[in-house]
């Protein structure tokens, strides 16, 4: 998969890390995820263990001659985005655990940054089809979404500095009140 850097025409010359968020798949413990991310804490299903953990890596950034280099190909070209392969980096920035509820998977995605210094992309259901209701989920404003394939709800929190958002994605087998059960239940 193409792991890309963006760049906008100046006069804003703007550089933007785009970054890959498909999970890879964790080989170690729960345990041994949380002793990684350390000090860092992150809500779980209580009695839970999750059926399969994924994790998510950050990227290396790039130098200041990749940025020169892309700034003046944009210039001779006129091009508006420039693009370059990225190295992945070591840093974890987020992560799927998948749960069985109910019988049926449901996954618990979380995406971790700094406050202010990261943007989130969320996948939506088909902007055609799908219906959204605003709802409170840890007393954080929450986005459910739904359409005839999947259902989403979405909410973030701030903690120590961090932002960690939440997306918890499941294929409607499940009810809104279960999902919403779900994501309350969630704890430190």
């Amino acid at each position: 998969m193409k792991r890309s850097t963006t760049m906008t025409d100046p006069p804003n010359k703007q550089i933007r890390n785009e970054t890959n968020y498909s999970g890879e798949r964790w080989s170690g413990s729960l345990r041994q995820l949380l002793d990684t991310i350390h000090p860092l804490r992150i809500r779980l299903a209580p009695g839970l263990q999750p059926k399969k953990i994924e994790v998510i890596y950050g990227f290396e950034p790039i130098s200041t001659n990749q940025m020169l280099e892309m700034y003046q190909e944009a210039e001779e070209t006129g091009a508006t985005i420039v693009t370059r392969d990225l190295r992945k980096s070591s840093d974890l920035v987020g992560g799927s655990l998948y749960y069985l509820v109910k019988g049926r998977l449901v996954e618990c995605r979380i995406l971790v940054s700094q406050l202010a210094s990261s943007t989130s992309r969320i996948h939506v259901p088909s902007i055609d089809e799908h219906e959204e209701e605003m709802l409170l989920v840890h007393q954080c404003p929450a986005a459910y979404l739904y359409d005839r394939h999947r259902h989403q709800l979405i909410w973030a929190e701030e903690k120590d500095g961090f932002c960690f958002q939440y997306d918890l994605r499941e294929h409607q087998q499940l009810t809104k009140e279960e999902i919403v059960r779900f994501a309350q239940s969630l704890a430190f």
